[in-house]
């Protein structure tokens, strides 16, 4: 699998979660974080119908779950609940 990249111009149309692998965030051509399995990204600007802040580069053999608005939507509600620990658990599975 080729590596993918998102650039800061890019407004998202979907929220993204790390299965397995590692995430680059970069700006102004640095490294500022390096993510591993977990990590959810996109999902403000996704609301917000903004482009990315930061340009993400998705490492290879990385796993990535696209997650369309509706389902950002049920996860934030849920979040608010104290439900998310088990939903990303069930993810694992």
């Amino acid at each position: 699998m080729l590596s993918h990249k998102y650039d800061t111009v890019h407004i998202p149309t979907a929220g993204y979660l790390l299965l397995d692998g590692e995430i680059h965030f970069i700006k102004r051509k640095s490294i500022i974080q390096t993510t591993k399995s977990g990590t959810l990204f996109g999902v403000t600007e996704l609301t917000d119908k903004s482009p990315l802040k930061y340009t993400v580069k998705i490492t290879q053999k990385s796993k990535v779950c696209i997650l369309d608005r509706s389902t950002v939507k049920e996860l934030l509600a849920k979040l608010t609940k104290g439900e998310l620990p088990h939903i990303f658990k069930s993810l694992d599975a």
